[in-house]
């Protein structure tokens, strides 16, 4: 979990808004179909699925249109492409600075592909600076009203079907809730508790598992391990890159965005029946030095919770929240006062998971089997590629390419286990009291691949 500095999300299409730029304190547009023909396109081509490299070409550039849009302080972009390997993306903004009357340089947004090198990039000018996910101009009390965005593609097979972006002015009150919000639940029930996860990330990892919360609600089966891996930040060093956890639910083939909200907007989604992330800090006791949030697990200053629903009874709204900082998945089903989490969602950021929309292999799932060596507890993946696992896997899960996670789930038993190590290529040991014909192993690379093993009859 990490601090960012300042910034929140929200809606509007680039030709038709989804809110009236005067009523809310936040714009989110999207650059997408039609709409990314009207840019420049140089060493790329259209189509209804997108934008991608022409025949030949080994990098091509899309520039938007200089988009008038409300005043704002704040940016962040995310976007839906398809980077498969060899290939990735650079997406970029620059602001018109109102005050001063000029173009801010070019801001990135670094490097997105399906290795553990790609990397955000924080810098600072005069005119504006962004820090890993979030842009901002500087200045005190000044405001952009014009953006520019620009989005780089390179290698064969990149496609960028959507970008977006969503503005915030701190200076803009928030709209009042509508009285028509009375309740709202997504189908299906799913928590999971991040500490119980794998040891090496699980401090760490609430982003991943928000993302994965919000996908396996919409019908995936993906283990937040996995999230976590495809969404690395290289320059973060860390997983809560609010811009690529979207990247990745667009790579899966999600329409995803991250937006700045106001609790309208949040109902307004949440009446849509689908689940979506929110940024909070909080604490656990009245003078805790975070907002108070009766029943929350801990104190945190920066922390990702899936919200499922709301209900309003005689004691006003309340939110069905998946919290990944409970002690165990039946605890991490949370039921929040409304009053006192929005007061916690200080940074009023939100991760919406839309329609799927294309078939994708950014995450591929290979059966193998397992088969039984003469070294007790120890099994070879047999018919897995060289190096499928090696020593030092989970240690070179970060940077390594081809490095990971080890887990397994044993029939018939609830939860996942993460006591299984790389014994040499190929070779995993499992916990001597472990039934391994009962066993499902999930061998996660950085990679995208996950080769999925049960021992071979």
């Amino acid at each position: 979990m990490r601090i960012l500095l300042g910034c929140l999300l929200l809606t509007a299409l680039l030709a038709l808004p989804v809110l009236s730029l005067a009523e809310a304190p936040f714009v989110t547009g999207f650059v997408e179909g039609e709409a990314l023909k009207e840019g420049t396109l140089s060493g790329l081509v259209w189509a209804q699925d997108g934008i991608s490299l022409s025949p030949g070409e080994t990098e091509g550039i899309y520039t938007s249109p200089e988009l008038a849009v409300q005043p704002f302080e704040y940016a962040i972009l995310s976007w839906n492409a398809d980077t498969p390997a060899g290939a990735s993306l650079e997406a970029e903004a620059r602001f018109w600075h109102r005050e001063q009357g000029a173009w801010t340089p070019w801001l990135s947004w670094g490097t997105w592909d399906r290795t553990p090198k790609r990397t955000s990039r924080s810098s600072s000018y005069e005119l504006a600076a962004i820090s890993y996910d979030t842009a901002w101009v500087t200045g005190d009390g000044v405001r952009a009203d014009k953006l520019q965005l620009r989005v780089t593609l390179r290698g064969e097979g990149a496609r960028l079907r959507r970008l977006a972006y969503t503005l915030h002015d701190t200076g803009v009150a928030e709209r009042p809730v509508d009285a028509a919000h009375q309740g709202a639940v997504t189908d299906g029930q799913l928590a999971y508790a991040q500490g119980i996860r794998e040891s090496t990330i699980a401090s760490v990892m609430c982003s991943a598992v928000t993302t994965c919360t919000q996908l396996n609600l919409a019908g995936e089966e993906y283990l937040p391990e996995e999230m976590a891996l495809m969404q690395y930040d290289a320059a973060l060093n860390g997983y809560g890159n609010w811009s690529f956890n979207m990247a990745l639910a667009g790579e899966l083939g999600y329409k995803a965005y991250v937006t700045y909200a106001d609790e309208e907007e949040l109902l307004r989604l949440l009446d849509q029946g689908r689940a979506v992330g929110m940024s909070v800090r909080y604490s656990d006791k009245p003078d805790g030095g975070q907002p108070y949030l009766e029943g929350a697990p801990m104190t945190t200053d920066g922390h990702l919770i899936t919200v499922r629903g709301y209900e309003v009874d005689g004691d006003g709204r309340w939110y069905l929240v998946s919290d990944s900082a409970a002690a165990t998945d039946e605890a991490a089903f949370m039921r929040y006062r409304g009053s006192q989490l929005m007061d916690a969602w200080t940074s009023r950021i939100l991760y919406v998971v839309e329609r799927k929309e294309a078939n994708s292999q950014a995450i591929r799932r290979v059966p193998v089997a397992l088969k039984a060596t003469d070294k007790a507890g120890v099994y070879a993946l047999a018919d897995a590629p060289d190096k499928a696992v090696f020593l030092g896997f989970t240690g070179g899960a970060r940077n390594k390419p081809g490095g990971g996670y080890l887990a397994y789930q044993l029939d018939g038993q609830p939860g996942t286990r993460f006591d299984a190590k790389a014994a040499g290529d190929n070779l995993v040991k499992f916990p001597d009291d472990v039934a391994v014909d009962t066993a499902t192993l999930y061998v996660m690379t950085n990679t995208g691949v996950t080769y999925v093993a049960r021992l071979g009859k």
